[in-house]
């Protein structure tokens, strides 16, 4: 494998996780209070802690199942990046 397999394969392992952190970034002003929108930076720290803990998840989940787009793997991701947008709007 060269190197621009290898990249492509570690971008299509984190991009699921990407897109659910964009999405309930996007979501999360929605269901918020009115007037009370987070800042751009506020968005983009919480839009870049979801995809982080997301691809710790799917890559937790390469390793525990031995392969990857399992769907208990992407069961766990919805719920753990769900649990971590509630947990990060708490105070909101």
């Amino acid at each position: 494998m060269n190197w621009f397999e290898f990249i492509n394969h570690i971008v299509n392992l984190v991009l699921p996780a990407c897109g659910v952190a964009l999405l309930l970034g996007l979501a999360a002003g929605l269901v918020g209070r009115k007037g009370s929108r987070p800042a751009a930076s506020v968005w983009a720290c919480r839009v870049a802690i979801n995809a982080a803990v997301g691809s710790g998840v799917l890559l937790a989940g390469l390793l525990i199942m031995g392969g990857d787009g399992h769907m208990a793997t992407y069961a766990a991701l919805v719920i753990v990046m769900g649990g971590m947008q509630a947990w990060q709007m708490r105070g909101r």
